[in-house]
């Protein structure tokens, strides 16, 4: 069984569960101002709910990816399941261009941010992208289709 997403109760955006040292936590996926108050997405406007791209972190999430649960480079830390995308990063997946997914997704990390990220964590983040795609388990979904 699916376990419900939750967004915050104070901001909107969709939470990221965080799986490790024996227990877990739903936090934001990019720091905020305040700590995520996770609550499920259903209790919480839909109107006003922020879906976040997984890759690029852009806010116009159209498709989810099926995933299974697996255990990310990051150190005890677990993806858990599908994987939201914005229109340019599920052309990435549909194309097969992991290569060309990460640079998206570090250009825009470092367009948002007015920083690039590090090489080690660049790294990280291809090392992440090569586990979820392993672990894809179908093609992508309109998001409204995926909700029903």
């Amino acid at each position: 069984m699916t376990e419900p997403r939750h967004v915050c109760a104070i901001c909107g955006l969709v939470l990221n569960k965080i799986t490790g040292g024996g227990g877990s936590r739903w936090d934001h996926s990019r720091p905020q101002d305040h700590p995520a108050l996770p609550i499920e997405v259903t209790a919480y406007p839909a109107a006003q709910v922020v879906n976040r791209c997984d890759f690029c972190y852009g806010e116009d999430v159209r498709w989810m990816i099926p995933a299974k649960t697996f255990t990310t480079p990051v150190r005890g830390s677990v993806s858990v399941e599908h994987w939201a995308a914005c229109e340019e990063c599920v052309k990435c997946v549909n194309r097969d261009d992991w290569t060309g997914l990460h640079r998206r997704a570090l250009a825009e990390y470092e367009r948002r941010n007015g920083v690039a990220l590090g090489v080690v964590e660049g790294a990280m983040v291809l090392r992440l992208y090569r586990k979820l795609r392993r672990n894809i388990n179908g093609a992508p979904v309109p998001i409204e289709e995926f909700s029903d």
